[in-house]
């Protein structure tokens, strides 16, 4: 009959001399990332709210700019000098710079949904899929 080989990796071609009775079955496994349900809890709450501070913040300068741009649409149309104020600058500046600062500040900020994310990345990094033929 010949020898039987269970439990290691084979790097070389066999040729068998005898008839295969059955089919071989292939499959694709990898090593399963075991998510509890505290982890899918994290997974599924929205994001920090500092970061949702930064989004409000920039998208109340985005309104306040809007008007800027309109008065500076309707200069440039009418061809007559632009009527926007400096404070109307400072404002637009002052909001995209606290805008920036709090989505550096959540960036740096430990978020739980971020560490199981990236917990998983490292999980299936580490065990990729392999694919084992059997009869």
């Amino acid at each position: 009959m010949g020898s039987v080989v269970r439990g290691k990796t084979i790097g070389q071609t066999f040729v068998l001399d005898e008839d295969i009775a059955v089919k071989p079955k292939i499959a694709l496994l990898q090593c399963p990332f075991l998510l509890c349900e505290a982890d899918y809890v994290r997974l599924t709450q929205p994001g920090s709210k500092v970061t949702y501070a930064a989004f409000a913040i920039l998208l109340l300068s985005a309104g306040w700019g809007i008007p800027m741009v309109a008065k500076f649409m309707s200069a440039w149309f009418s061809r007559t000098p632009v009527s926007v104020q400096t404070w109307e600058y400072w404002g637009l500046a002052i909001g995209i710079v606290a805008a920036a600062i709090l989505f550096i500040i959540s960036a740096c900020v430990p978020n739980e949904k971020r560490e199981v994310l990236r917990d998983m990345k490292e999980h299936f990094r580490s065990n990729p899929p392999r694919t084992v033929t059997r009869r």
